[in-house]
């Protein structure tokens, strides 16, 4: 019906019910009659419509990637499009992802803003307001490429549009593989030298670009499947259904590859094994089966992919073989990879149970409730190899009695303890005239636990054999005892399904008892019989025997036990862990029997299954000694006026805690007590109760314990000590006990000069000789004030400084380490006055020089204690030529200061700490060690005389100077030490070796570093000559002067043989003015260098020898010369001839009337001496 003009219908409606409208004219020109509006809301409306109508639609279509592979990292240039279906009158903006890439300012310095604005998932492309459809976006970025050994990886967030991305490595033969969706194609570029260029097409999603440089991927691991078969059994369907998820990897691409599955025998593949997706890359198609009826496929790969792994499902129904009635499961066959191993993973339901035993190439890796519901049980496999099947058995269920034990046994000196619980999950109304039956135990207490009810039972002779019966009717489980027919309640477990729970408690004594002293230490056999549950059997009117399944642990103090009865153990026990509410429970079961009862030193847990026969418990009997560890500390306050001496011994009790201990006190402590009561000279307690019982042991143990320890023999007075009843009541929770010892009499001191302490420790131990107190070090605490010294008077091992606040008060506490025989506290306090802290604290140095021709070697180490983050050290010129620094067995960097002086800073703060071997430091425990070994090799300048410098090194606010310092220096075998600095001291020895003096050196470069603690250096040859000497004083020069061997040896055996030729030449050697002269030159030589006298002494002793050889060879030569003379074949003359030289004269006595004649014969002249011419003479000469 047509609308009336607006003009008579205004007309028409009376002035006072016209309504409030408005006339607006259309695109027609024709008024129409709307609601009228006020201007503030049209004006809203109006803005509305125009941003309606203003929202456009931004879609990315095109985004180019590419990247440049530089070292670590990926320079990339982007470019992205977009298009909008209208044209946007307000920002707008397109989400790019990319959120692994770190932008970069744009080149032409362009604002950043326009782009690209950072959020959680990525980048956002923001998109100004303007008329243009198409945008476009380039940017710059950096990506960060993560490198391994074999591989690189970028990793690349794409949005959801279709990116092409170049990539461009360096040059070479690289393997790509892209990972991402799966439908990502991977296209080679040529001609793109000296890069090698790859095009990577991709729709979205996060993409991983991973390459391998091909020589690298060839000696990576070969081909290789792995696969995880999954066999699922429903109740009562003997097939299973079985899945397979295969993964293929390689080292190259698998791109183009093929493989064989085939299926284990009496396998059927399943329809969806052939659904393959479109983008998985692969096919696999069925080849039928084989001659053994296993079906198989061929797995055949795309070209394009590019992917290293390959993972695809197979599905399959599979009917297990039995061999000896054991299932061999197989995982499929994959030829084409050299190896392939796997996981099967069985699903069974709880009522069927699985029995492996172990086979090679097969391990068992866990079971767990299987995901898919609480009712079935997932074994877990690991198989080695494909061609391995898993071998085991499954059991069909059977229907046993839900009755569960949970017994705890313990083993005391004469009887076993046990006490438990038997768990009803089954009504006990299906059990008629259920009874519990024991054998060889003293029942003492049976209650029902939901009421508390103790149980009636016939007593038995148990020691006979016989059993104790226990009935258990309805009435026993009843709340109420009205009657017999009273309706049977039950607790409800925390499983939620009704139990009913009755506690036991009872003994079984031992036939040979096991005391607590350890009597005989040979192992004996102990054994029980578990209690059983009958019941009347309605079908075969016989009663049943069940012995519940269960846990049942086993505690001792006394011995450990073997089970021996390995057939019951390998059908029906496994062993398992002693959890600590088993053993919280126990030990309060066993301490409400023995107070004195501590944590058990042997726990043994076994899981029991269910049987129809009773269990025997055998045990093989080991006997344990007590156990108890302790740890002994003495400590002494220096107080103003006397010494707070007290001493304590933290003991470990494992086992049964003693009810008396042996302590010996010293006499000191005691010296001015009664024999009779010490407790007026000491104060003795153990966990704060005081010990009041303490007794003087016999003259005879006494005696026998002084032997043991003769160190105390003479010192300590022998006590016996009882523990107090309370002790044990306390300790329910606490195996440790401390134990204090005080003297009440405290010795005086005089606070303002030096003093002294010398306390020996007291000693604590068992009355069993087989089981002493195992103790530690014992440790000594004197706790001074910081204005005194203290000095050690005794040998210790360790010893610690450390400020400790007591109350408002400073003190020093340091601890000491005592060795193990007779530890004695022996100290000295000495009042010192500005005393001088050092923030660097030396213990030791040690400097090795080894001499080269052309070079030296000087290490210089020193060990060091120092709170400060860094220390200055300054070096000499020795030491500053080609430096290097090691700190705690790592390299360090030396800062060279500004200052000059060859002055470094050393960074402690990043230093590794001292290996455990390296040693202690023997300050104080909040500083830390450190160990600086300085490395340098001067020039070394030829010469015969060589004189070598001792480095010195200064450290900063130090007390090097006052440090011990060890000189060790290395020379080849030709060159000796001569003389060294008055201020060194020598620390070799002179002995014997084979013929000759030589010195031996007494510390070895293995023994300083293992002293000192220093990096082990590779050792010097033997063939050298190593001299250590010791530095009284670091600050003064020192220096050592060697000499070459000839230089030594040539001059002493010169000047020896020319004195020894004059002394016997002229017959010096009878005077006595020789030997006055010689003695005190000799004795001054001796006072002057005892190492040079004896090199010189060794020296004219071989120069000696020498001469000696050459007199005795003249003197043979002499002698053969003689025989060979013209007068020695003659006979006897008439006369006697003598012969002299030309010069001599020889006159004759005249008117002689002899026949002689005196004849003179120069050297040379021809002798012929005989009988006629002598004849002759001797006529003539008478005639005359």
């Amino acid at each position: 019906m047509p609308m009336p003009p607006a003009d008579d219908l205004l007309q028409s409606v009376p002035e006072g019910l016209r309504p409030d409208l408005v006339l607006l004219k259309n695109e027609k020109g024709e008024s129409i009659l709307v609601p009228k509006v006020r201007f503030e809301e049209f004006e809203r409306f109006l803005k509305a419509s125009n941003d309606a109508s203003a929202d456009s639609q931004a879609i990315l279509e095109m985004l180019n990637l590419d990247l440049q592979i530089e070292e670590n990292v990926a320079r990339i240039r982007g470019t992205a499009k977009a298009r909008l279906n209208s044209p946007n009158r307000k920002w707008g903006s397109v989400p790019l992802a990319l959120g692994a890439i770190q932008l970069l300012p744009p080149e032409d310095n362009s604002p950043f803003a326009i782009g690209l604005a950072s959020v959680a998932t990525g980048y956002q492309w923001r998109l100004e307001p303007s008329e243009i459809l198409e945008r476009s976006l380039s940017f710059q970025a950096v990506a960060k490429v993560q490198t391994t050994v074999q591989s690189s990886q970028v990793r690349l967030d794409l949005p959801t549009a279709t990116t092409v991305v170049d990539l461009h490595l360096p040059e070479g033969e690289w393997d790509l593989n892209v990972t991402g969706a799966g439908s990502e194609v991977v296209e080679p570029i040529p001609g793109a030298a000296p890069f090698t260029h790859y095009r990577i097409r991709a729709s979205g999603g996060s993409i991983d670009l991973i390459w391998t440089r091909r020589a690298a991927s060839d000696n990576v691991q070969a081909t290789e499947a792995i696969s995880v078969t999954k066999f699922t059994q429903s109740s009562g369907n003997p097939k299973f259904d079985a899945s397979s998820r295969i993964t293929i990897r390689g080292p190259k691409r698998l791109g183009g590859r093929q493989f064989l599955i085939q299926l284990p025998k009496g396998g059927v593949a399943r329809e969806s094994s052939g659904e393959v997706p479109p983008v998985a890359g692969y096919r696999l198609n069925s080849l039928g089966t084989g001659e053994d009826g296993a079906p198989s496929f061929n797995l055949m790969i795309d070209e394009s992919v590019s992917r290293f792994e390959l993972e695809f499902p197979l599905d399959w129904t599979w009917e297990s073989p039995k061999v000896e009635s054991d299932n061999l499961f197989s995982i499929p066959l994959v030829a084409g990879v050299e190896r392939h191993g796997g996981n099967v993973e069985l699903v069974l339901p709880r009522s069927r149970t699985l029995l492996w035993d172990s086979q090679s190439g097969v391990e068992f890796n866990k079971r767990t409730v299987a995901p898919e519901s609480n009712d079935l049980i997932q074994h877990s496999f690991r198989v080695l190899d494909q061609a391995t099947s898993l071998r085991c058995r499954l059991l069909e269920p059977q229907i046993t009695p839900s009755i569960r034990m949970d017994y705890r046994v313990w083993l005391f000196p004469d009887r076993w303890q046990l006490t438990g619980t038997l768990e009803f999950r089954d009504d006990p109304r299906g059990f008629p005239f259920l009874q519990l039956e024991s054998k060889g135990w003293d029942v003492e207490r049976v209650t029902v636990a939901s009421t508390g009810r103790e149980l009636a039972f016939t007593d038995a002779d148990a020691a006979a054999g016989n059993n104790t019966i226990i009935p258990l009717s309805l009435s026993d489980w009843a709340e109420s005892s009205e009657g017999a027919t009273g309706t049977v309640t039950a607790t409800t477990s925390t499983e939620g399904s009704p139990t009913r729970r009755i506690q036991l408690r009872m003994s079984y004594k031992i036939s040979s008892p096991t005391t607590a002293e350890g009597a005989s230490n040979e192992s004996s056999p102990l054994g029980f019989d578990l209690p059983v549950l009958t019941w009347l059997n309605e079908s075969s009117q016989q009663r049943s025997t069940w012995s519940p399944s269960g846990s049942l642990s086993l505690f001792s103090s006394l011995a450990s036990l073997a089970p021996t009865n390995v057939q019951a153990e390998g059908s029906r026990w496994s062993l398992t862990t002693v959890t600590a509410p088993t053993l919280e429970q126990a030990l309060r079961d066993a301490r409400m029997i023995n107070p004195r009862e501590g944590i058990p030193r042997f726990s043994l847990g076994l899981q029991l299954r269910g049987d129809k026969a009773s269990t025997r418990c055998d045990f093989l009997s080991i006997p344990l000694e007590p156990f108890i560890e302790g740890t002994s500390t003495l400590r002494a306050t220096a107080l103003e006026s006397s010494w707070k001496v007290e001493q304590d011994w933290l003991l470990q009790i494992r086992g049964t805690f003693p009810d008396h201990l042996l302590l010996a006190v010293p006499k000191a402590w005691i010296a001015d007590s009664e024999s009779s009561n010490f407790a007026s000279a000491i104060d003795l307690n153990v966990n704060g109760v005081a010990i009041t019982k303490i007794e003087r042991l016999s003259v005879d143990e006494a005696r026998m314990w002084g032997d043991r320890y003769p160190s105390l023999k003479d010192h300590v007075e022998w006590t016996r000590i009882e523990i107090p009843q309370q002790v044990y009541l306390t300790a329910t929770g606490d195996f440790t006990w401390l134990i204090t010892l005080g003297a009440l009499r405290p010795p005086p001191r005089n606070a303002d000069e030096a003093d002294s302490l010398k306390q020996l420790f007291a000693h604590l131990d068992t009355s069993n000789l087989k089981a002493p107190i195992r103790y530690g070090n014992p440790v000594g605490l004197l706790q001074s004030r910081p204005s005194t010294r203290v000095l050690l008077n005794t040998t210790v091992l360790n010893r610690s400084q450390t400020e400790i606040r007591i109350g408002e008060d400073l003190w020093t506490q340091t601890k000491i380490t005592f060795p193990l025989d007779a530890p004695c506290l022996d100290v000295t306090l000495v009042p010192e006055q500005n005393q001088i802290a050092h923030s660097v604290n030396v213990d030791r140095v040690w400097i090795q020089t080894i001499t080269k021709p052309g070079t030296n070697r000087h290490r210089y180490v020193v060990k060091f204690r120092s709170s400060q983050p860094t220390v200055e050290i300054q070096l000499d010129a020795s030491l500053s030529e080609d430096i290097e620094a090691v700190l705690n067995h790592a390299p360090c960097e030396l800062s060279l200061l500004s200052s000059g002086q060859n002055s470094y800073r050393i960074d402690l703060s990043n230093a590794p700490r001292l290996p455990s071997d390296a040693g202690e430091p023997s300050g104080a425990d909040s500083e830390n060690a450190y160990v600086l070994e300085l490395f340098s090799w001067p020039a070394n300048p030829s010469s015969w005389w060589k004189r070598i410098e001792m480095p010195q090194v200064r450290i900063l606010n130090s007390n090097l100077e006052r440090a011990p310092c060890v000189w060790q220096l290395v020379t080849p075998s030709s060159e000796h030490l001569i003389s060294t600095s008055d201020s060194l001291l020598p620390d070799y020895q002179w002995s014997w070796n084979q013929v000759w003096m030589a010195r031996q050196d007494t510390r070895s470069q293995s023994d300083l570093e293992k002293e000192i603690g220093a990096s082990v250096q590779p050792d010097v040859g033997q063939q050298v000559n190593q001299y250590s000497l010791i530095s009284l004083d670091t600050k003064e020069a020192v220096h050592a002067t060697f000499i070459p061997r000839f230089l030594l040896w040539t001059p002493l055996a010169l000047l020896t043989l020319t004195l020894s030729s004059l002394l016997l030449r002229n017959g010096w050697n009878r005077k006595a003015i020789v030997l006055i002269v010689a003695i005190p030159l000799l004795a001054g030589l001796i006072s002057w260098s005892l190492d040079i006298t004896i090199l010189v002494t060794q020296s004219m002793v071989v120069s000696c020898a020498i001469l000696l050889i050459y007199a005795f060879v003249e003197w043979l030569l002499d002698r053969n010369a003689r025989k060979k003379s013209v007068f020695a074949g003659r006979g006897t003359f008439a006369g006697s001839v003598s012969g002299s030289r030309m010069d001599s004269r020889s006159e004759s006595p005249s008117g002689s009337a002899s026949k002689s004649v005196l004849t003179t014969i120069a050297p040379g002249a021809e002798v012929i001496a005989g009988g006629p011419v002598a004849g002759e003479m001797g006529s003539h000469g008478s005639r005359q």
